[in-house]
């Protein structure tokens, strides 16, 4: 069993605290003590970050689980493995604590706004590393207004700076109070009152499902991280298309390049059909009428734009590739039929009817042998 300090004192950062067991697996080396200041990952928080020193060795905390009362901490050893009943220093990333509690706390207030003010109850939560997201049932309808609506009582009641009341109703139920807006049952940490959240920007919101709404939001210092990658990130696109209104730009950018791919197709279908004049030359009279058999160093697609420009012009053909990849159109049902049958002996997979199939074989050059014989 873990004492969990960080319910008691919040603002501690650094614990000395005795290792009472020890676990390697998967995800490193586990360590679980008598006290801890590390959270644990739960209902949609995030675990805590930082390291954990001991005499000889570190360890990296990546993880932190509880586990029947048992907290464990999760990451990677530098140096010795710790023994049972050694010390050891906690040390953690306050900052990241300060970022998750910002955005906790700023769930529980929007969520509050949300459910008190347009009857939306909050039916998931969870804190990503860019931004948090909550889940809210599709009606009554998400406008936008309603959710600028919603952002601006928000910030209103952060400068109010509210305390926050956090009390244990029972032994296990932990109750977290906004006065007056919100009592809720949680287990995670949050900030004294609510003006310690500092800023609240909703970011985007859109349909998860029929019966549900996600909602996007950042608060705290990751609206200013968020607000600075979004700067950086514009003028980057900005320097890219060379200009200081990047949505024309994009929207040049796309016109040009769906004008690129309307003249690489051009071209294509230009050098498909020199290619196929070409190969008409060295087509082979057959009972079947001329055919066409080439092996050649390139894709699928351009085997089956060769065979149907043959095609056109009454040229049966057989190409294939270092794939073991083979295309056939045929002219004549004769050839066709015939094709058929020599692939069944070649391990033949693929789609096929007697004027045109593809799909792959054992071994081409082989495959091609045993036409050529067959003519």
């Amino acid at each position: 069993m873990t004492e969990k300090i960080f319910y008691r004192e919040p603002e501690r950062v650094t614990l000395l605290s005795e290792v009472i067991e020890i676990r390697t697996g998967k995800k490193g080396t586990g360590l679980a003590f008598l006290e801890t200041i590390f959270s644990p990952q739960g209902g949609g928080q995030p675990a805590d970050r930082g390291i954990i020193t001991g005499d000889d060795w570190v360890l990296k905390v990546n993880e932190v689980e509880e586990e029947e009362g048992t907290i464990w901490h999760w990451g990677t050893l530098a140096g010795e493995i710790p023994s049972r009943g050694s010390k050891a220093t906690m040390h953690l990333d306050s900052r990241w604590r300060k970022e998750v509690c910002e955005q906790h706390t700023a769930q529980h207030l929007f969520s509050a706004v949300l459910e008190k003010e347009y009857g939306l109850p909050t039916t998931g939560f969870a804190i990503l590393p860019a931004w948090t997201k909550i889940e809210v049932p599709s009606t009554p309808p998400l406008t936008s207004s309603l959710l600028q609506e919603a952002e601006e009582k928000t910030r209103h009641y952060i400068a109010q700076r509210i305390p926050l009341h956090i009390f244990w109703e029972t032994e296990e139920k932990r109750i977290v109070e906004i006065p007056g807006l919100d009592t809720n049952p949680c287990g995670g940490l949050h900030l004294p009152d609510t003006g310690y959240i500092g800023s609240f920007a909703v970011l985007r919101s859109y349909r998860k499902n029929r019966d549900f709404w996600r909602i996007e939001f950042v608060a705290g210092q990751r609206v200013t991280s968020y607000l600075q990658r979004a700067v950086q990130q514009l003028d980057r696109l900005q320097s890219l298309l060379g200009t200081q209104d990047p949505v024309t730009g994009v929207e040049n950018f796309f016109v040009k390049m769906k004008n690129a791919e309307r003249e690489i197709k051009r071209l294509a279908e230009e050098l498909t059909q020199a290619k196929a004049s070409l190969l008409i030359q060295e087509a082979q009279d057959t009972p079947w009428g001329k055919v066409v058999i080439w092996y050649a160093s390139c894709e699928i697609h351009e085997l089956r734009l060769l065979a149907k420009a043959l095609a056109k012009d009454h040229v049966s053909s057989l190409l294939g590739n270092e794939k073991n990849q083979v295309v056939f159109a045929s002219s004549s049902p004769a050839w066709g039929e015939k094709i058929l049958t020599l692939l069944q002996t070649h391990g033949f997979k693929g789609t096929v009817h007697p004027s045109f199939g593809e799909g792959q074989v054992k071994d081409v050059p082989s495959f091609f042998l045993l036409v050529k014989k067959e003519l």
